[in-house]
């Protein structure tokens, strides 16, 4: 079914034309390589017509390396099979690193062979000896027969091995000026930088920009074909011709992101309440000495008592504003978006108000913008809207410089219209030296220095593999769903805690992601001391236990992305009983003919028992496995229905308990109408999960604003 989806060209790899530079996504070759007459030519032609990121499989005979295998009967076995060049796996290995592939490496595939080649034998000696030939060449079977027992002996002395060479080729990525800090060395990655005459190699995969290395549609489209990606090292896209990058089908993003929003909103605030403070225009202002008293420059707003107003509601101004109100929960936050969508989010969640742009320019104490530069938003603040400010509030620019109409503050700031200026942008950029805001007591300038650390500019370089993976590589869905499933499986723990049903550091909840990995526990946590960067992917935990269970369920259910596995009082009281687990009542429903039993083997701890786990729960129906004297586990296509599950399974045998301690005659209910409910319990508005999950995770967040 892959015919309308995969162009594929067939070749030989010593002779390929020269037009098919950097063209294919992957190289493939079966039983072909072996007969190459210089395989580090093969090699190298294969590398030359992949494109950055690509792939090289090689599926081939290659020769043995056994120490006790002879050099005659290797020569004998090449000369035999018409073999030139040939090569061990380890200098398959070293060719394929020396002409520039990425993590070589030898995937041993003799044993599967070998068993493949028995059963053919096994099949031909029955088809001799059985008489079952009958319009077969019998003399041919006989030769086969002969061969493949040779073949058989081969393996086993060591003269050669099957297997494949897997490679990759990595990405050519150019910075177009010298990087802030030198890049670390990657096995995918190529770094360079930009010669002197600005033109880029064929080939090049990756270009990365700062704020100062401008990409106007000439620039772009001069681009070589190869190029795929542009990483740009700023939070602004204004540099870069974004109609052109996307007509010549080019893919942009920023590094970093995260980090600069984080830095920048850290350097707004700290210019927010300096600048309240009236902090900037005391600087270098004498002690007053003996007539000092408590009035001397008291005119500066505590932020408390201030109001603060964003123009425009992007991740930085959110970030900021966040930040405030950690810091006050009286100071007054409202923001105006010029297209008047509303963030309904940062309105609920940091309690602001969306109002007018007339309102905010004349109510509020700080006027931030921080919009993206548009052809909307060039001088967007101009003289007009200075005039509609307090003459006591600041004004403070960390968006682009053109955002501001310059030439209208610098009046603005002379007749007095705003308290001060704090500009960490402006238009043009640097100003000139002789330009009139130099010399004006009322205005601050820093040098574009919002994001001005070693660490940003660090994490700037170093995000750049990240990026190239989520966008050429196409990991980025997996990197957002996994960020999404640690925070879910982390909450989880934590109402695990909240409900009482941990034990100390065991047990242990896990998640499968799209790429068959699981998330869990470290087993060393408290459920409430388990955040997002605690868990581990699987194999990891350091809990053989953990991951002999987990492992041995998502491997036989496919259906199954989520485990639960507790030892709540309740449940490993049931699951001493010899009676095992009744459903007596409606809570238990979901468990009508859903649970399986497994006896205890012990601590769990040996890998033999995966089979054992396995064939108790490969049944599709089971939600449920009772480990005997043990404790249980609940299975869910989501974790919400998982965890619900086992907060239902733990109530039904506390029921089942106290009806036994009560010592009266059990009402067991009518299998029919156990029947039903158990099915009305898998509709889709009961589905364990489908209502209480998210009221949970709600609950949480409620508990942890406190």
């Amino acid at each position: 079914g892959l015919g309308g989806q995969v162009s594929v060209e067939t070749c030989t790899f010593e002779r390929l034309p020269t037009e098919w530079c950097c063209v294919f996504d992957g190289c493939i070759s079966q039983d072909s390589f072996i007969h190459a007459f210089n395989k580090r030519h093969a090699l190298s032609e294969a590398f030359r017509i992949t494109k950055g990121g690509g792939w090289l499989m090689v599926s081939d005979l290659m020769c043995g390396d056994d120490a006790d295998v002879s050099a005659e009967e290797l020569k004998s076995f090449a000369q035999k099979n018409n073999v030139t060049n040939w090569v061990t796996p380890s200098q398959y290995v070293a060719l394929a690193t020396e002409t520039g592939w990425a993590e070589a490496q030898f995937i041993d595939c003799t044993a599967q062979i070998k068993v493949s080649l028995q059963n053919l034998l096994k099949k031909i000696k029955s088809l001799i000896e059985t008489q079952k030939h009958k319009g077969l060449n019998l003399k041919l079977l006989q030769t086969h027969r002969l061969s493949l027992g040779n073949r058989i002996g081969q393996i086993d002395r060591g003269v050669f091995k099957w297997g494949i060479i897997a490679a990759r080729k990595p990405y050519d990525v150019v910075f177009m000026t010298i990087p802030p800090v030198v890049p670390k060395e990657k096995s995918m990655i190529t770094y360079s930088t930009n010669n002197v005459d600005g033109i880029l190699n064929f080939g090049t995969d990756v270009v990365v920009l700062n704020i100062k290395d401008k990409m106007p549609r000439d620039k772009i489209m001069q681009l070589p074909s190869t190029v795929r990606l542009i990483v740009t090292m700023s939070a602004g896209l204004d540099h870069i011709d974004m109609d052109a990058a996307k007509e010549k089908g080019l893919q942009v993003r920023r590094a970093a992101r995260f980090q600069i929003v984080k830095s920048v909103a850290d350097y707004l605030l700290s210019n927010i309440i300096f600048g309240l403070r009236n902090g900037f225009q005391n600087i270098g202002v004498p002690f007053p000495g003996k007539s000092w008293d408590l009035s001397w420059n008291a005119d500066g707003v505590d932020l408390d008592r201030s109001k603060i107003g964003f123009i425009g509601m992007g991740a930085i101004a959110a970030e900021t504003a966040r930040r405030i109100r950690a810091l006050s929960d009286e100071c007054e936050l409202v923001y105006h978006i010029p297209d008047g969508i509303r963030s309904r989010f940062e309105e609920g969640t940091y309690r602001m108000k969306h109002i007018g742009i007339a309102d905010l320019y004349s109510t509020c104490d700080a006027v931030i913008p921080m919009v993206p530069l548009t052809k909307a938003t060039t001088n967007l603040v101009d003289y007009r809207a200075f005039t509609m400010m307090k003459n006591t509030a600041i004004f403070i620019n960390m968006a682009r410089g053109k955002v501001v109409d310059t030439e209208g503050m610098t009046k603005a700031l002379k007749d007095g219209l705003v308290r001060h200026a704090i500009l960490d942008t402006t238009e043009p950029e640097p100003l000139p030296a002789n330009h009139e805001l130099w010399g004006l007591k009322n205005c601050s300038i820093s040098p574009h220095f919002a994001t001005n650390t070693t660490y940003v500019r660090e994490e700037l370089v170093e995000d750049i593999p990240n990026e190239i993976e989520d966008t050429l590589d196409e990991r980025g869905i997996l990197r957002l769903e996994e960020q999404r499933m640690r925070k879910e499986l982390s909450d989880a723990y934590r109402i695990t805690r909240e409900f009482g049903m941990d034990e100390l550091v065991w047990n242990h909840l896990s998640v499968l992601l799209s790429d068959s990995s699981y998330l869990i526990t470290p087993g060393s946590n408290m459920f409430d001391d388990i955040g997002p960067q605690d868990l581990v992917k699987s194999g990891g935990s350091g809990n053989v236990t953990a991951d002999i269970i987990h492992d041995a369920v998502y491997k036989v259910r496919p259906d199954v992305k989520a485990i639960v596995h507790l030892h709540t009082p309740a449940t490993v009281a049931v699951s001493c009983l010899e009676m095992g687990f009744v459903p007596l009542a409606q809570e238990a429903a979901p468990f009508v003919g859903r649970v399986a039993s497994y006896p205890w083997h012990g601590v769990s701890n040996d890998w033999d028992e995966q089979k054992m786990i396995g064939e108790k729960v490969k049944d599709t129906s089971i939600n449920t496995l009772v480990m005997e004297n043990h404790g249980f586990c609940t299975f869910g296509k989501t974790l919400g229905e998982a965890w619900v599950l086992a907060y239902y399974f733990d109530k039904s045998c506390q029921t089942q308990l106290n009806c036994l301690q009560s010592g009266a005659k059990i009402r067991i209910p009518d299998p029919k109408v156990l029947a039903h409910a158990a099915q009305q319990a898998m509709l889709p508005e009961f589905l364990p999960g489908a209502c209480e999950w998210d009221a949970l995770r709600k609950m949480l967040t409620r508990k942890s604003n406190r």
